[in-house]
């Protein structure tokens, strides 16, 4: 708003208020009556009516006396009502206002009960406005409290504001964790895929390996089996004798024929290819004398003479392999037993036969050829 707009505005308001102070008959000041109540925002307050007019026009010469009550009118009361003037021209009072007529006894007598009513409905209603200002009071201290209260929830929402922002940026910080754990998954994948594929060609591999291997096996049993047959047939024509006393510089050919020809009783001249004592020489001990007859038929002739040997102090023992020799071990107790029975019993290299039928015993009783023993040959004994 423009300053001359302004100055309208108030010009207007200051006539306005002059027109109505320039009423002579006093009339002016009872035209402006006050509303029955005073409202404000929470409370409503009854205000009294201003004074009539023939308050204003009371006969002096009148000898009945006056008093303040017969301004009292329609049972409401006007405490200093102010005139129009006053508040504008500094200093001015209105004059006291002096009733023209008489006012009756019966106004009188009822102006104390009324005040008295209204006073108590003015008690009442500032005791109304005491409780509710008490009210008020109550709601500000908790306004207080739900402001402080505010205060720390805004606070510790801030520091939650903080933590998930953290969260989120772990968050993210994991994401991006997961995702390269993905691609190291699918490598990981991709190279398991790979082993896989290189195992099962592995297992492929292996199973015919395995098979080959077993094949083999098989190859390796019967080339053993070929090999120990043909170390038997090599020692056939061997006899190994034990217990003939050792002398030095002996002759061991002629000490095999002395003793065929004095323990066996055998006065054939027998033909030998190569004879030689076993092993290193033990004082105190006698070691074996091996002998390899030129002939098979020589041989059986002296090994067949061994039962003459029953009761003497030396053994004259068929040469086998080592192998062959732990089977005829097995193999000699049920030859024993057989024979116990009366039952035909012979026990030929590594095979028994009991009534001309074959017989093996059991698998797992059997001791298995140790291919770390000395490849020189054994023999059994027939004492």
């Amino acid at each position: 708003m423009s300053p001359k707009k302004g100055s309208k505005g108030g010009n207007k308001r200051r006539n306005k208020r002059k027109k109505q102070s320039k009423n002579t008959s006093g009339e002016s000041l009872n035209k402006i009556l006050l509303s029955d109540t005073l409202t404000d925002n929470t409370y409503t307050i009854p205000r009294l009516t201003s004074v009539p007019p023939q308050a204003f026009n009371m006969d002096f010469a009148h000898s009945t006396p006056h008093t303040p009550n017969q301004y009292v009118q329609q049972g409401q009361f006007s405490p200093y009502q102010t005139g129009v003037n006053q508040g504008q021209v500094p200093g001015y009072v209105s004059p006291i206002p002096i009733p023209s007529q008489p006012v009756s006894m019966q106004s009188i007598q009822n102006a104390p009960s009324d005040l008295h009513g209204l006073i108590s409905n003015l008690s009442r209603k500032m005791d109304t406005m005491c409780a509710k200002l008490n009210k008020l009071d109550l709601i500000e201290e908790r306004l207080l409290k739900m402001e402080q209260t505010m205060v720390s929830v805004t606070g510790d929402l801030k520091g939650v504001q903080t933590k998930i922002k953290e969260m989120d940026e772990g968050l993210s910080m994991i994401n991006k964790i997961c995702e390269e754990n993905k691609s190291e998954v699918g490598k990981m994948k991709k190279t398991v895929k790979e082993i896989s594929d290189s195992s099962q060609e592995v297992k492929n591999e292996s199973k015919a390996s395995k098979e080959h291997i077993e094949f083999l096996e098989s190859e390796l049993a019967e080339l053993k089996e070929r090999h120990l047959d043909l170390q038997t047939r090599s020692m056939r024509e061997n006899l190994i004798f034990d217990g003939i006393p050792e002398v030095p510089d002996e002759d061991a050919e002629e000490t095999v024929k002395r003793f065929i020809a004095d323990e066996l009783d055998l006065t054939d001249e027998y033909k030998f290819d190569r004879v030689h004592r076993l092993g290193r020489h033990t004082p105190g001990k006698h070691r074996q004398i091996i002998a390899k007859f030129s002939s098979f038929k020589d041989k059986e002739a002296v090994r067949k003479a061994a039962p003459r040997l029953k009761g003497k102090p030396y053994g004259l023992n068929e040469q086998f392999p080592k192998e062959i020799v732990e089977r005829r071990k097995t193999l000699i107790p049920h030859l024993r037993a057989a024979k116990q029975q009366n039952k035909k019993a012979v026990l030929k290299v590594d095979k028994l036969f009991i009534d001309n039928r074959p017989f093996r015993p059991d698998a797992s009783r059997e001791r298995r050829f140790d291919r770390r023993a000395p490849d020189r040959g054994n023999a059994t004994n027939n004492r």
